[in-house]
């Protein structure tokens, strides 16, 4: 690792231990974000091995896509057709129109297969009605977009290849079909969740803008995620306030990106503590343990 690369990790202790200060107190610091991170550098320290894995959350929407991606494996290989119908759905201009209510796009999308796919989802039962109005879609159209890059760009291990990088270097090293640390599918992996569930779907997202992608009609369903050309960005570290408390934020900033689509960064607890431990080999607090 080159001199840079040790200064910004030197600098990220810094920022993790500053955090560390504010956290019993939840109040601002005076410093709150760390230096920008190049985005290469950051996806490259997050595929060192990590033995750190921290027990996630069931109602994370990152779990969920999780699930989802299992489960359409799942129906994929025990009924091909299935998963080929709700694909030709997916590009139907009726389902795709933005204006149609979200419930009836979801239901017609999916069809008599959604039943099955809705009940692998562990879910509290307030958050069914915006699974199937909004989230399902929105994983459903990343799982198809992710099966034709792993297609198209294929690896001797499976690995994803992130598309903002022309040369095809930047790599996923995890395979993006399996989320979880165990078979029982009970805890989420945090390198997936912080390669694939978060990078990969950016990525993915803006790929899908392109008119001449073969999947563009898929677009619709992610444009919200769509955050502009990676290579046009950076990640910050923050310590900032979301729904009325503060705790440690992972912000994808680009100037060139609609100001439009703002929304509350990645915040999950069981992710910044992994991605504490793989960039600093530590925790500051061990109550994050």
């Amino acid at each position: 690792m080159n001199e840079v690369n040790h200064a910004v990790l030197d600098s990220l202790r810094e920022f993790f231990n500053r955090v560390d200060s504010a956290r019993n107190s939840a109040s601002p610091i005076e410093k709150p974000h760390s230096d920008p991170i190049d985005i290469k550098d950051f996806i490259g320290w997050c595929n060192e091995p990590c033995d750190y894995y921290p027990k996630s959350s069931k109602s994370d929407p990152a779990y969920r896509l999780g699930q989802t991606i299992c489960a359409l494996e799942n129906l994929s290989d025990d009924k091909p057709e299935a998963t080929e119908r709700i694909l030709e759905n997916l590009a139907s201009p009726a389902i795709s129109d933005t204006k149609m209510p979200l419930r009836d796009r979801t239901m017609k999308l999916l069809g008599t297969e959604g039943t099955e796919l809705l009940s692998r989802l562990e879910c509290k039962p307030g958050k069914v009605a915006q699974i199937l109005e909004k989230e399902l879609p929105e994983n459903v159209a990343f799982y198809f977009a992710l099966k034709l890059r792993l297609k198209d760009c294929p690896d001797e291990q499976s690995y994803y290849h992130y598309q903002f990088d022309d040369s095809g270097n930047t790599i996923a090293r995890i395979d993006p079909l399996k989320p979880f640390t165990d078979n029982a599918h009970d805890n989420l992996n945090q390198q997936w969740h912080v390669l694939i569930s978060l990078l990969a779907y950016l990525d993915v997202a803006h790929a899908l803008s392109n008119d001449h992608h073969e999947y563009h009609c898929l677009y619709p369903y992610l444009s919200s995620y769509d955050k502009g050309d990676l290579n046009e960005g950076h990640l910050l570290l923050g310590w900032e306030k979301v729904f009325g408390t503060y705790c440690r934020v992972l912000k994808v900033v680009n100037s060139n990106q609609d100001k439009s689509k703002k929304g509350a960064p990645p915040h999950s607890k069981p992710m910044m503590d992994w991605i504490e431990y793989a960039l600093t080999g530590q925790l500051a607090s061990e109550d994050a343990r």
